[in-house]
Order: structure tokens, then C-alpha cells, then sequence
């Protein structure tokens, strides 16, 4: 179902399904809440920031399954972009181990 939508609309339900807010995304993201709001509503047409912000919320999912069943406190902006930097170098280590 995704797959039929343009990048902009993927990573706004993408968001959605994570619980990560509008300010966030910008913050994440470098770009204004403006800018970013227009971006994920369509009525502001940018292909490369839509890429960015799909690319980004692709990220971040990958990032919360890397980590489940931990949540991540997506707000805590400055930590998320480090865990994201991390995981972009190939230098994330997660293990969650369950005491049974």
C-alpha cells in the first residue's frame, strides 16, 4: 500500500505509525516545522526533501526494530541524531537481552 503513495505521503504515515511529531521531524530533519509540514501535507513540492524525509523515517523504523522491545524517546532529538549517526557508520551495537 505504501508503495502507491509519493515519498512525502510514505514518511508522514510512517511518522504517524512511529509517534514521532511534526517538530521533531524538522528537528531531525534540519528543516523549518514549516517547511516540513508543507512537505509531508503535499502543498509544498520538494522531491529531494521528500526523499530526505523518507529516507529519514526509514531511519528511524529501522531504528526502533534495531532496538524493540526497547521504545526510543524519538524527542530527545540530540540522542536520536546521535544513534542515528552510529547507525549510519555501521558502529550500533543493540542487544537486548530477555532473563527468562
Amino acid at each position: 500500500m505504501l508503495g502507491s503513495l509519493d515519498p512525502a505521503s510514505q514518511a508522514a504515515v510512517k511518522f504517524s505509525n512511529l509517534g514521532v511529531n511534526l517538530d521533531v521531524v524538522a528537528a531531525l530533519a534540519g528543516y523549518s516545522s514549516t517547511a516540513t509540514r508543507g512537505i509531508l501535507a503535499g502543498t509544498q513540492v520538494s522531491n529531494q526533501k521528500s526523499l530526505v524525509l523518507l529516507k529519514l523515517a526509514n531511519d528511524l523504523e529501522k531504528l526502533q526494530e534495531r532496538a524493540n522491545p526497547i521504545p526510543i524517546n524519538f524527542r530527545r532529538v540530540a540522542e536520536v541524531k546521535k544513534l542515528l549517526a552510529l547507525a549510519e557508520a555501521g558502529a550500533l551495537k543493540v542487544t537486548v537481552q530477555e532473563n527468562v
